[in-house]
Protein backbone atom coordinates (compact mmCIF):
# COMPACT_ATOMS: atom_id res chain seq x y z
CA UNK A 1 0.00 0.00 0.00
CA UNK A 2 2.49 2.67 1.03
CA UNK A 3 4.41 2.06 -2.50
CA UNK A 4 1.83 2.58 -4.71
CA UNK A 5 1.08 5.89 -2.61
CA UNK A 6 4.38 6.48 -2.95
CA UNK A 7 4.27 6.58 -6.73
CA UNK A 8 0.94 8.37 -6.94
CA UNK A 9 2.19 10.69 -4.58
CA UNK A 10 4.96 11.31 -7.18
CA UNK A 11 3.00 11.26 -10.41
CA UNK A 12 1.15 14.61 -8.92
CA UNK A 13 3.74 16.12 -7.68
CA UNK A 14 5.05 15.74 -11.59
CA UNK A 15 1.78 16.62 -13.08
CA UNK A 16 1.63 19.72 -10.81
CA UNK A 17 5.87 20.46 -11.67
CA UNK A 18 5.18 19.94 -15.36
CA UNK A 19 1.83 21.90 -15.49
CA UNK A 20 3.64 25.30 -13.65
CA UNK A 21 6.31 25.08 -16.15
CA UNK A 22 4.25 25.09 -19.25
CA UNK A 23 1.95 28.10 -17.55
CA UNK A 24 5.31 29.75 -16.43
CA UNK A 25 6.26 30.31 -20.06
CA UNK A 26 3.97 33.31 -19.85
CA UNK A 27 6.65 35.33 -17.31
CA UNK A 28 8.44 37.97 -18.99
CA UNK A 29 8.16 40.81 -21.63
CA UNK A 30 5.56 40.84 -24.54
CA UNK A 31 4.85 43.26 -27.16
CA UNK A 32 1.31 44.07 -27.49
CA UNK A 33 -0.69 45.50 -30.56
CA UNK A 34 -4.03 45.29 -31.21
CA UNK A 35 -8.00 47.64 -30.46
CA UNK A 36 -9.54 49.79 -28.19
CA UNK A 37 -13.28 49.60 -28.60
CA UNK A 38 -14.64 52.48 -27.27
CA UNK A 39 -18.43 53.75 -26.44
CA UNK A 40 -19.46 56.76 -24.37
CA UNK A 41 -22.89 57.49 -23.29
CA UNK A 42 -23.56 61.21 -22.03
CA UNK A 43 -26.74 63.20 -21.78
CA UNK A 44 -29.17 61.34 -24.10
CA UNK A 45 -25.51 61.18 -26.56
CA UNK A 46 -23.56 58.06 -27.66
CA UNK A 47 -21.05 57.47 -29.98
CA UNK A 48 -18.38 55.04 -30.37
CA UNK A 49 -14.86 54.59 -32.24
CA UNK A 50 -12.62 51.66 -32.71
CA UNK A 51 -8.53 53.01 -32.16
CA UNK A 52 -5.13 50.96 -32.64
CA UNK A 53 -3.15 50.18 -29.73
CA UNK A 54 0.70 49.57 -28.20
CA UNK A 55 1.62 48.29 -25.61
CA UNK A 56 4.05 46.70 -23.30
CA UNK A 57 2.69 43.89 -21.01
CA UNK A 58 5.64 42.50 -18.41
CA UNK A 59 4.87 39.35 -16.82
CA UNK A 60 6.72 39.29 -13.55
CA UNK A 61 7.83 35.68 -12.10
CA UNK A 62 6.74 36.82 -8.70
CA UNK A 63 3.28 37.61 -10.16
CA UNK A 64 3.89 41.77 -10.46
CA UNK A 65 2.38 43.01 -13.41
CA UNK A 66 3.46 45.97 -15.35
CA UNK A 67 2.31 47.96 -18.60
CA UNK A 68 2.87 51.46 -19.84
CA UNK A 69 1.34 54.30 -17.88
CA UNK A 70 0.96 52.21 -14.83
CA UNK A 71 2.62 52.54 -11.76
CA UNK A 72 4.21 49.71 -9.91
CA UNK A 73 1.94 48.05 -7.36
CA UNK A 74 -1.20 48.65 -9.20
CA UNK A 75 -1.39 45.14 -10.87
CA UNK A 76 -0.38 41.61 -10.12
CA UNK A 77 -1.42 38.20 -12.58
CA UNK A 78 -1.66 34.91 -12.25
CA UNK A 79 -3.47 31.98 -13.81
CA UNK A 80 -6.98 30.62 -14.17
CA UNK A 81 -7.33 27.21 -15.29
CA UNK A 82 -5.65 27.57 -18.91
CA UNK A 83 -5.98 31.28 -18.94
CA UNK A 84 -4.10 33.91 -17.65
CA UNK A 85 -5.94 36.93 -15.58
CA UNK A 86 -4.37 40.61 -14.77
CA UNK A 87 -5.66 42.22 -11.76
CA UNK A 88 -5.72 45.82 -12.02
CA UNK A 89 -6.39 47.87 -8.97
CA UNK A 90 -9.91 49.03 -9.71
CA UNK A 91 -9.54 52.19 -7.41
CA UNK A 92 -6.68 53.21 -9.03
CA UNK A 93 -8.22 53.38 -12.37
CA UNK A 94 -11.07 54.90 -10.68
CA UNK A 95 -8.55 57.41 -9.89
CA UNK A 96 -6.74 57.75 -12.68
CA UNK A 97 -9.56 58.08 -15.15
CA UNK A 98 -10.99 60.52 -13.51
CA UNK A 99 -8.18 62.99 -12.76
CA UNK A 100 -7.35 62.40 -16.42
CA UNK A 101 -10.58 63.29 -17.50
CA UNK A 102 -10.95 66.12 -15.33
CA UNK A 103 -7.25 67.53 -16.77
CA UNK A 104 -8.19 67.11 -20.00
CA UNK A 105 -11.29 68.50 -19.97
CA UNK A 106 -10.45 71.79 -17.99
CA UNK A 107 -7.27 72.09 -20.43
CA UNK A 108 -9.68 71.96 -23.30
CA UNK A 109 -11.28 75.42 -21.24
CA UNK A 110 -14.39 74.02 -19.46
CA UNK A 111 -14.94 73.33 -15.87
CA UNK A 112 -15.92 70.38 -14.67
CA UNK A 113 -16.36 68.27 -11.65
CA UNK A 114 -16.65 64.78 -11.51
CA UNK A 115 -18.25 63.09 -9.11
CA UNK A 116 -18.75 59.38 -7.84
CA UNK A 117 -17.15 57.78 -10.14
CA UNK A 118 -17.08 53.63 -9.83
CA UNK A 119 -15.76 51.06 -12.20
CA UNK A 120 -18.26 48.48 -13.02
CA UNK A 121 -16.67 46.26 -14.76
CA UNK A 122 -12.80 45.22 -14.72
CA UNK A 123 -11.86 41.97 -16.47
CA UNK A 124 -8.51 41.40 -17.93
CA UNK A 125 -7.91 38.06 -19.56
CA UNK A 126 -5.93 35.98 -22.12
CA UNK A 127 -3.82 32.89 -22.62
CA UNK A 128 -0.72 31.52 -24.68
CA UNK A 129 -1.37 30.10 -27.94
CA UNK A 130 -0.08 26.70 -29.64
CA UNK A 131 2.17 29.51 -32.23
CA UNK A 132 3.91 31.21 -29.02
CA UNK A 133 1.97 34.00 -29.21
CA UNK A 134 -0.28 35.30 -26.43
CA UNK A 135 -4.12 36.53 -27.13
CA UNK A 136 -6.79 38.48 -24.53
CA UNK A 137 -8.82 40.78 -24.09
CA UNK A 138 -9.15 43.48 -20.78
CA UNK A 139 -12.78 45.26 -20.67
CA UNK A 140 -13.62 48.18 -18.32
CA UNK A 141 -16.91 49.92 -17.64
CA UNK A 142 -16.01 53.53 -15.77
CA UNK A 143 -19.91 55.56 -14.76
CA UNK A 144 -20.07 58.87 -13.19
CA UNK A 145 -21.43 62.25 -12.91
CA UNK A 146 -20.46 65.31 -14.97
CA UNK A 147 -21.14 68.87 -14.23
CA UNK A 148 -19.83 70.87 -16.84
CA UNK A 149 -20.73 74.16 -15.64
CA UNK A 150 -19.55 76.58 -18.63
CA UNK A 151 -22.64 74.86 -20.00
CA UNK A 152 -25.35 74.06 -17.40
CA UNK A 153 -24.81 70.58 -18.15
CA UNK A 154 -25.34 68.23 -15.69
CA UNK A 155 -25.20 64.30 -16.77
CA UNK A 156 -24.76 60.42 -15.98
CA UNK A 157 -21.70 59.50 -18.10
CA UNK A 158 -20.90 55.85 -18.97
CA UNK A 159 -17.75 54.90 -20.57
CA UNK A 160 -16.87 51.12 -22.27
CA UNK A 161 -14.00 50.15 -23.27
CA UNK A 162 -13.02 46.46 -24.88
CA UNK A 163 -9.38 46.04 -25.80
CA UNK A 164 -8.26 42.78 -27.83
CA UNK A 165 -4.79 42.30 -27.76
CA UNK A 166 -2.27 39.99 -29.37
CA UNK A 167 1.57 39.98 -28.20
CA UNK A 168 4.82 38.72 -28.85
CA UNK A 169 7.93 38.50 -26.84
CA UNK A 170 10.42 40.66 -26.85
CA UNK A 171 14.10 39.64 -26.56
CA UNK A 172 16.78 41.16 -24.61
CA UNK A 173 17.86 42.23 -28.18
CA UNK A 174 14.24 43.55 -29.02
CA UNK A 175 14.27 45.44 -26.07
CA UNK A 176 17.85 47.53 -26.66
CA UNK A 177 16.06 48.21 -30.30
CA UNK A 178 13.71 50.60 -28.40
CA UNK A 179 15.17 53.73 -28.77
CA UNK A 180 13.59 56.62 -26.21
CA UNK A 181 12.40 58.52 -29.43
CA UNK A 182 10.44 55.26 -30.43
CA UNK A 183 9.58 54.90 -26.80
CA UNK A 184 7.82 58.63 -26.37
CA UNK A 185 5.64 57.83 -29.55
CA UNK A 186 4.78 54.49 -28.25
CA UNK A 187 3.89 55.79 -24.96
CA UNK A 188 1.71 58.29 -26.63
CA UNK A 189 -0.10 55.50 -27.63
CA UNK A 190 -0.25 52.97 -24.89
CA UNK A 191 -3.93 51.34 -24.00
CA UNK A 192 -4.38 54.20 -20.87
CA UNK A 193 -3.77 57.00 -22.92
CA UNK A 194 -5.93 55.99 -25.96
CA UNK A 195 -8.41 55.60 -23.20
CA UNK A 196 -7.78 58.78 -22.12
CA UNK A 197 -7.66 60.84 -25.01
CA UNK A 198 -10.64 59.25 -26.67
CA UNK A 199 -13.38 59.55 -23.82
CA UNK A 200 -12.69 63.03 -23.74
CA UNK A 201 -12.61 63.80 -27.01
CA UNK A 202 -16.22 62.39 -27.00
CA UNK A 203 -17.29 64.27 -24.10
CA UNK A 204 -16.56 67.23 -26.14
CA UNK A 205 -18.55 66.38 -28.82
CA UNK A 206 -21.66 65.19 -26.34
CA UNK A 207 -21.33 68.50 -24.83
CA UNK A 208 -21.43 69.97 -28.28
CA UNK A 209 -24.52 67.59 -29.35
CA UNK A 210 -26.52 68.23 -26.39
CA UNK A 211 -28.81 70.63 -24.76
CA UNK A 212 -27.54 72.33 -21.85
CA UNK A 213 -29.52 72.24 -18.66
CA UNK A 214 -30.33 75.95 -17.36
Amino acid sequence: MSGKILRFSMVLVFLLVFSAAAYADVTGIWEISGTAKQKISLKGHSSSQLLGVYDQFEFGSDNSFSMMDLPDGEATWGYVKKKFAVYVDSNYLTTSITANLTSALENGGYTVAITNPTITKNSFTGKEMKDGTIKGKWSIVYSANLYVYDYGLVANLKYKSTVNFTGARLTGADILELDPDQAEVFAGESIQSIIAEAVCSQIKEAIMAGEPIQ
